[in-house]
């Protein structure tokens, strides 16, 4: 006796809905693999035969190497307090960085170049 699968034309469809979704996740899996510098034709096997699942692991850990290398590679903050170069001057109105050089001297008084406004020297530092 041999026994037979006896499905309906809707189930019959449902079935090749499901492999034909389970082959496009093959194949786009086997292609990310691909675009990783691996064999196409080799992750198709082993994704369509063994799942996706070895794929996504090396997938996976292929990211987190890449995360942190450039986390590694990203310039650090400055973490101490915010001292201004020797030759710069903080302007007490606006707060910007000014080179003396900078200063607007008209009218007698010097004036900060970003706010405009007037200072004198014992209101600049």
């Amino acid at each position: 006796m041999t026994a037979m699968i006896a499905l309906t034309d809707v189930q019959w469809v449902m079935v090749a809905l499901l492999i034909a979704c389970y082959l496009a996740i093959c194949v786009r899996t086997a292609l990310r693999m691909a675009h990783t510098g691996r064999s196409f034709w080799k992750w198709l096997s082993i994704t369509v035969f063994l799942t996706s699942i070895p794929a996504t692991v090396v997938l996976m850990r292929e990211q987190m190497r890449h995360a942190r290398a450039a986390r590694r590679a990203r310039p650090r903050r400055h973490e101490g307090p915010d001292e201004p170069e020797p030759d710069l001057l903080r302007c007490r109105h606006c707060g910007k960085l000014v080179r003396p050089a900078d200063l607007d001297h008209t009218g007698g008084l010097a004036a900060c170049p970003f706010c405009r406004l007037p200072v004198d020297d014992a209101e600049i530092g």
